[in-house]
């Protein structure tokens, strides 16, 4: 493996590391911020311990496992990548993508419905951590000749 994509790999890592470490951060704001309300039978502590740790780990676990696929895919298919192979690496990014996304849509209905007053700050938490754990990781991971594979990624990576 060459400097180049050991220095891709090493970026390809912060986000999943930042995805962890958002987790905690997340979790502080859920318990000591007033402006996240839980419903009446949750403590904020309760709701953070028993419902939003499980479901953020899932997420950030499934993006980090998906994130570390892509750039192993991309990194054996990268030296003879072709701009006809762009079809079928966008394609595999997708669904890896859709793996991320029913991860989140199986915590949503196994863990998002237990308060009705937190849903959407509990949907925005998990959103934030797929676009920083997946996302940004397979951004900063693909190799360059690959970059228009991962949607968006040419915003960041130009």
């Amino acid at each position: 493996m060459d400097l180049e994509h050991r220095i891709q790999a090493f970026l390809g890592t912060l986000p999943i590391i930042g995805g962890l470490l958002l987790i905690l951060v997340e979790r502080l704001i859920i318990t000591n911020s007033g402006f996240i309300r839980v419903d009446s039978s949750l403590t904020r502590e309760d709701y953070a311990n028993d419902y939003f740790t499980p479901a953020a780990l899932i997420v950030v676990l499934v993006s980090a496992i998906c994130a570390v696929v892509w750039y192993f895919i991309a990194l054996k298919w990268s030296p003879r990548f072709a701009p006809p192979d762009m079809r079928s690496a966008r394609f595999t990014w997708i669904f890896l993508s859709i793996l991320v996304i029913v991860s989140f849509v199986g915590v949503w209905f196994l863990f998002g419905t237990a308060s009705s007053k937190s849903l959407l700050w509990f949907a925005g938490f998990l959103i934030i951590n797929i676009v920083i754990t997946y996302w940004l990781s397979t951004v900063l991971s693909t190799p360059d000749n690959m970059i228009p594979a991962v949607f968006l990624a040419d915003l960041l990576r130009r």
